[in-house]
């Protein structure tokens, strides 16, 4: 039973090791005392005034955010920023911050294997493995267990994540049998899936110039966008951390998509 937040740090990081996270990522504990009590925990994909605003109102400890909260070095605290008011916000209610990110990304039981076992994907490996251990890495890459039309998942990604919309770039009447998936924005793994014979891959978001360089290379691409990728996991998170740890634990209920369609 976590009993402080340095026992739910050790808990996390071996869900999803460190040593998984990009060299230029910031991982693990990045705000507060690990001395501190972890009875109110808190998921999200990234820290905002909202999530932030529901973190205090709940009671909140801790905030296990996707994206890392700082995510780069700050030199100045100040309210005339606004990871300076994020930060002195956290600091006046004792709110600690955690972030997995790529870690996350990248691990056993981590988002990219998440969304592989969503499509039931056979033969999955990672599209970029670690040296030491080849059933963990950098995005994933399996077979679907027959063909099927590229809107015919269009269709199946909105609906199981609720999307209004949801971009791709191919022939929709395409049907494809071995299929790429990596969250977030990973427009340098598109090379990487087209080495290893992916006839789709789906992603997070993509650059204009990758989705007109997929379509030459004849890659279809689904972009149900970044939040979408992988906020779903955030809720698996929390009731998992919750399941594990007898602590409460929620995914935040005010965290928004802030890019909007009509």
């Amino acid at each position: 039973m976590t009993q402080s937040i340095s026992d739910l740090v050790r808990y996390l990081d071996n869900l999803f090791p460190r040593s998984l996270a990009e060299g230029w990522d910031n991982t693990g504990l990045l705000v507060g005392d690990a001395n501190r009590r972890a009875d109110n925990v808190m998921t999200c994909l990234t820290l905002t005034g909202a999530t932030l605003r529901e973190a205090v109102r709940e009671h909140a400890n801790i905030i296990v955010t996707h994206h890392p909260f700082p995510f780069h070095a700050v030199k100045q605290i100040t309210n005339e920023t606004v990871t300076g008011r994020l930060l002195l916000e956290l600091v006046e209610h004792q709110i600690a911050i955690y972030s997995p990110h790529t870690s996350h990304d990248s691990a056993a039981n981590g988002i990219n294997q998440q969304w592989a076992e969503l499509l039931k994907l056979t033969n999955v490996r990672p599209l970029i493995p670690q040296t030491d251990d080849e059933t963990i890495g950098t995005g994933r890459i399996g077979t679907l267990t027959e063909p099927v039309s590229i809107i015919t998942i269009v269709h199946f990604i909105k609906n199981k994540m609720r999307l209004d919309t949801c971009q791709y770039v191919g022939t929709p009447t395409n049907k494809v049998l071995r299929v790429a998936v990596t969250c977030g924005a990973a427009d340098e793994l598109v090379e990487q899936a087209k080495k290893q014979n992916a006839e789709l891959l789906i992603m997070g978001e993509a650059r204009f110039h990758t989705c007109l360089e997929a379509e030459a290379d004849n890659l279809s691409l689904i972009i149900p966008g970044h939040y979408a990728s992988e906020r779903f996991a955030l809720e698996y998170l929390a009731e998992r951390i919750k399941m594990e740890n007898k602590v409460n634990a929620w995914a935040s209920k005010d965290e928004r998509n802030p890019i909007r369609t009509r």
